[in-house]
């Protein structure tokens, strides 16, 4: 007979709980929304969130500030003392922070080996088994106040370890690194500002917090490049609401011989792969007949973005209908909302420097008092073993007539009229250095101990002592981490609006910086335009149309900034090219097409080198031609045209000249036949005497 199945009991649950469902999603997920907020999503004041704070802290614990890089997956392993999420997430973390990534403008770890790109979707990072990494020198500005009771140390998650709540950072980090972070009814998004202007805008807050902070930080700056489409309204509008949005484009050269266009900068929110996919799709729907092919081609040199054109095309239209149809110009909407002592705020630039602020002049407070503390305990010391300099020898009969330990300490004490701690330290001093040398040498550093303490209590005890020194601090690592600027800012495009008609008429350019109409000279018509150089690298474009028949000064016409001198002025010429010589001997060599725009704008910034030097000198020539350089010491130099380095815009060209102690350019002209057939004939430069 088959056996009976057993039966089983069923359990007695006891105190259940009915409750509308409303309540009970309240009660279950309101907790976990919360979580996401205050311990995932959202950066604190000093511009981490919590994975990011506990792996540098991790590093720091491992000796990673100073010493060599070790394996990634020790990092991930040692990161789970803080993070209880598993050791992946601890890598992920890890990966955004690295140089290698390229997503932080100021990266916080040094990493060797792959670990993908912040503008490449598909590009993966490598296992942690593979990479190393360890603490880049920036992060000194986090962890040199850590052990000066800077920040209150809290918990672990299983209370094994004590880890910072908050990392006393010695700049706003909050606008230095980017940061993007999804919570549970809200998010935020900051990009990154350039580390010297941020930390010259925070000493200007600190000096004067209803100064204007455009001038000193006019805009975000991002690690892939772009060109911002500046506009100050709408920066202001940002940076007093903390929310808006702003346009970057791509940066690109073009290189007529191969009918390609190679995009080298794009706006750091998107990737390669939106663009081409973006190309790809608008080529198969035959909106982008022009186009032969598009490919990634970037490698260990960067990021480049190839573009084949078809042979005819109108190169400026292509590029605008790309630049307006695709992600190669892309916006960036701002949402400055931060955790401000654990609530969630949307602060616009003020007031996000306004906590920074207080939060930083807190945690300096307290690392001063700690140092002010053990300086005064040094000193305390200090004094009770001057008193033992005038009598040495009574100090070694109380020592040796005492029978134990502690009746050393007591006969120390009355015998000196020291306290306990005095004593102890008295007493702790080897038999060899109980000698009138060594004890005056010690007691010297009281007199610079009580000038440095003199001084910490005047910091701590005047009203902006401790603002002050923030501030100084801030202007002095502004200089100790230099930060170019990699966005540069444009102004935004306008309507096309060109001049009706089309009468010809003659322009004559004179040797000091003026220009007429005349009856002979240069042919131009109603759309012809002039372009104008100023020292301060930027470029300006006028109509030729303005000018009348009484000579006006270039740089008038075309409007120069206040305090900028023209270095050269030219027509407009798509088959020309432009030479720039710099006082350094640098040469560059740009296309004048560079300088068209299909839309109206009268200001291209950036347009000759910022690093090359102060521009000296400029001709427009042919790829024919030749140029010479002289320099006052009867020094020259003869180039043909097509040596020289063709640069995009704003190219820094390459060094042409060296010129000699007390030596300086004395002119940049175009070679005689004689010495241009000799540079030829060489095809290389030619050097005389």
């Amino acid at each position: 007979m088959p056996r009976k199945k057993k039966t089983e009991e069923q359990p007695v649950v006891e105190n259940i709980r009915q409750l509308p469902e409303r309540e009970v999603v309240i009660e279950n997920y309101m907790p976990y929304a919360m979580s996401v907020i205050t311990d995932r999503a959202l950066p604190a004041i000093d511009g981490f969130k919590p994975a990011h704070r506990k792996l540098l802290y991790t590093m720091f614990r491992m000796g990673l500030l100073t010493g060599g890089r070790t394996k990634s997956a020790n990092i991930a392993g040692a990161g789970m003392k803080y993070s209880p999420h598993g050791d992946a997430g601890i890598y992920e973390t890890m990966v955004r922070l690295t140089q290698n990534n390229e997503a932080l403008l100021m990266p916080f770890v040094d990493g060797k080996g792959n670990f993908g790109k912040v503008y490449s979707r598909d590009t993966a990072y490598a296992a942690p088994r593979y990479t190393e990494a360890k603490l880049m020198p920036i992060c000194s500005e986090f962890f040199s106040e850590l052990g000066k009771n800077a920040v209150d140390m809290v918990d672990n998650y299983d209370g094994t370890e004590k880890e910072p709540s908050l990392l006393p950072t010695s700049f706003p980090n909050i606008l230095v690194s980017a940061n993007m972070g999804i919570a549970v009814g809200m998010a935020c998004n900051f990009p990154g500002f350039n580390f010297s202007e941020a930390c010259l805008a925070a000493a200007e807050y600190i000096r004067d917090p209803e100064a204007d902070l455009l001038p000193i930080m006019p805009a975000p700056d991002f690690t892939t490049g772009g060109e911002l489409i500046y506009v100050p309204d709408e920066m202001r509008e940002i940076y007093e609401t903390g929310k808006g949005s702003f346009s970057v484009r791509s940066v690109y050269e073009v290189d007529e011989k191969h009918r390609l266009i190679l995009v080298r900068q794009i706006p750091y929110s998107t990737t390669v792969e939106a663009i081409i996919d973006k190309i790809a799709e608008l080529m198969k729907g035959g909106k982008l007949p022009q186009i032969a092919d598009v490919r990634d081609e970037s490698d260990l040199s960067g990021l480049a973005i190839a573009i084949d054109y078809k042979k005819g095309t109108d190169v400026d239209r292509l590029i605008e209908t790309l630049m307006s149809e695709t992600p190669l110009t892309d916006s960036f909407a701002c949402n400055f909302n931060l955790l401000i002592d654990g609530v969630p705020k949307t602060l616009g630039i003020k007031g996000i420097l306004e906590e920074w602020v207080r939060f930083r002049c807190g945690a300096k407070e307290r690392a001063l008092q700690y140092d002010l503390d053990i300086m005064l305990d040094r000193l305390f010391l200090l004094k009770g073993l001057e008193k033992i300099v005038l009598d040495i020898d009574k100090a070694v009969m109380i020592v040796r007539g005492s029978k134990t330990d502690e009746l050393v300490i007591t006969n120390l004490m009355k015998g000196f009229g020291i306290n306990r701690s005095q004593a102890e330290f008295v007493a702790n001093i080897r038999l060899r250095n109980l000698n009138e040398e060594y004890i005056l040498k010690q007691t010297k550093e009281i007199e610079s101990l009580e000038k440095k303490i003199a001084e910490l209590d005047e910091i701590l005890a005047s009203p902006g002592g401790v603002r002050n020194v923030v501030r100084d601090e801030l202007i002095d690592l502004s200089g100790k981490y230099p930060s170019e600027r990699r966005t540069m800012l444009i102004e935004p495009p306008e309507e096309d609006e060109e001049i009706a008609g089309g009468e010809e008429f003659y322009i004559q350019f004179s040797e000091d910086g003026y220009i007429k109409r005349a009856d002979s000279g240069i042919l131009c018509d109603e759309n012809s335009e002039i372009v104008v150089f100023s020292d301060s690298t930027d470029a300006y474009k006028a109509r030729a149309a303005e000018a009348g028949t009484r000579p006006v000064y270039a740089g008038s016409l075309a409007e120069l900034g206040s305090g900028e001198n023209m270095v050269g002025f030219f027509l407009l010429e798509a088959d020309r090219y432009v030479v720039t010589l710099y006082e350094t001997g640098k040469v560059s060599l740009y296309r004048m097409s560079d300088f068209e725009t299909k839309l109206n704008r009268k200001k291209l910034k950036g347009s000759l080198s910022a690093s090359a030097g102060r521009p000296f000198a400029m001709l427009s020539v042919t790829m024919e031609d030749c140029i010479a350089i002289e320099t006052d010491k009867g020094r020259k130099v003869v180039l043909p045209v097509s040596a020289l380095s063709l640069q995009n815009r704003g190219g820094g060209g390459r060094q042409e000249i060296k010129l000699r102690k007390k030596e300086a350019l004395a002119a940049l002209r175009l070679a005689t036949e004689a010495e241009a057939k000799k540079a030829v004939k060489q095809e290389q430069m030619t050097i005389t005497v």
